[in-house]
């Protein structure tokens, strides 16, 4: 019995202590597919004991389950964009491969995406117009969820562009918090009496 490719791939990519990612098919989302179409085989059934000790090995490492296919490419994104926010990973591409180093952002809500330099040039013309560029972008990070989050392991650490950003802000209740006092619409009650 010989081991499958992504098997051995894997293996190869730990061995050379490779940046390594795992998306998993849910059990739940096997089923459907193989119930929704026969004709292909889902499961494997001709080298289970090689199949349940790959699976095993991966399993014991941080793994995303996925219960939907369009959920691979969100959680493919996520783990890419987790990886280049190590700075101990350098690319498949040297890192400084140009003068101008470039950045892509990418908003996690309505999947924009925009190549941009790190830093504005303001010897150059555009200078100012790369600056608002970049302050269109917004870094979110949310400190580790704990135990009994639903969150709870994840990392949470995610960019909204600015239209993305500012429709979350104003879904909030207490957004006038957020916006300051100017938008406050205060009443009596707001208001305490220290001195009683």
């Amino acid at each position: 019995m010989k081991k499958s490719y992504t098997h051995l791939e894997y293996e190869y990519a730990i061995k050379i202590r490779k940046p390594v990612f795992t998306v998993v098919l849910s059990d739940s989302l096997l089923h459907k597919k193989a119930y929704e179409d026969s004709s292909m085989q889902y499961f494997e059934t001709t080298n289970i004991s090689l199949y349940e000790e790959f699976k095993a090995i991966v399993l014991s490492k941080m793994v995303r389950f996925i219960n939907d296919i369009k959920d691979i490419r969100i959680a493919v994104l996520s783990s890419l964009y987790d990886f280049s926010k190590n700075p101990s990973i350098l690319g498949w591409v040297r890192e400084i491969s140009s003068i101008t180093q470039t950045t892509i952002h990418k908003c996690y809500k309505c999947g924009k995406e925009e190549l941009l330099p790190l830093k504005p040039d303001f010897n150059e013309d555009e200078g100012l117009d790369i600056l608002i560029k970049i302050n269109r972008w917004h870094k979110i990070n949310v400190d580790r969820p704990g135990y009994g989050s639903g969150l709870d392991s994840m990392n949470v650490d995610f960019e909204l562009c600015d239209e993305c950003l500012a429709t979350f802000v104003d879904s909030l209740v207490l957004k006038k918090l957020i916006y300051g006092d100017e938008y406050w619409d205060s009443i009596e009650e707001d208001f305490v009496d220290v001195e009683n």
